[in-house]
């Protein structure tokens, strides 16, 4: 963590970026809140990781990549396994390219698909790997042979589910992708032993004001949501109050900010 020198506040260094976190230059409060910052990161990031790792090792086992980046496993160049850290859940998926995906239901499915839709450069033999997935697969431990996509699911004219399989054009900043490279910042603590994001949401110990202008009983449009501000002591962390469903959600100050200044009008001041 670094302090900018042309403006006051502290600021943490992902990669090559540098992101303010606080409008504070109270680093010990930072300090103070570092090991239980830590702590839930790598308390929510442990089970996805187990199973990425566990996932990888199958993969490699079978003479694929288990390549770890984000909330994705990589199987060879065109297929891959996202893992989504929320509800736990898996999915297979083809990816001729970047922003395309094709749902695959089963890693039979994928290892059909690559036979299909192999690159130039893979000479990987798939009919071996499919024998070797068969034997391996009986084991009750196997996570890639008792893990399956849902298809979606849509009515025919006769009233009679069917599935449908096609590449959907999915976007390359925000959803899965979004989401994995969010993930995948995280993922430094594992592989570099590197915090390269501080939520002060996770804090726990009470942060002295700084601010003297407040946003008490403003409201505001978050994500196309409308909200009321309803405690702001002048510290990072405001507290609004949604106005449709009255439900209540913590922000910092930064947070808005940087959503405001991307002006995509679905974050912005009400005046």
């Amino acid at each position: 963590m670094g302090q900018k020198d042309k403006s006051k506040g502290i600021s943490i260094i992902n990669g090559g970026v540098t992101k303010k976190i606080t409008g504070s230059t109270d680093i010990d409060w930072i300090c103070e809140n570092f090991d239980i910052v830590l702590s839930k990161y790598l308390q929510v990031m442990l089970p996805l990781r187990n199973a990425q790792e566990k996932l990888s090792c199958e993969l490699q086992e079978l003479g694929l990549s288990g390549k770890i980046h984000g909330c994705i496993v990589d199987i060879n160049y065109f297929h891959h396994i996202m893992l989504n850290p929320l509800d736990g859940t898996f999915e297979f998926y083809y990816a001729p390219s970047f922003g395309e995906k094709l749902t695959l239901d089963s890693f039979e499915a994928v290892i059909e698909s690559s036979n299909r839709h192999r690159a130039v450069w893979d000479e990987r033999d798939y009919k071996k790997i499919k024998s070797e997935f068969q034997i391996k697969s009986k084991k009750s431990n196997y996570l890639l042979g008792h893990i399956s996509n849902n298809y979606l699911l849509e009515s025919d004219n006769n009233g009679v589910m069917k599935a449908i399989n096609k590449i959907q054009v999915v976007s390359r900043k925000d959803g899965m992708y979004g989401g994995s490279r969010k993930i995948g910042s995280l993922q430094r603590l594992f592989s570099g032993h590197v915090l390269r994001a501080f939520d002060l949401k996770l804090t726990e110990s009470e942060q002295r004001p700084y601010r003297s202008n407040l946003y008490l009983d403003r409201k505001f449009v978050y994500r196309g949501t409308t909200y009321k501000v309803i405690e702001d002591t002048g510290c990072d962390i405001i507290t609004a109050e949604e106005l449709n469903s009255h439900s209540c959600r913590k922000f910092t100050v930064n947070e808005l900010r940087s959503e405001i200044a991307k002006k995509n009008n679905d974050t912005y001041w009400i005046h």
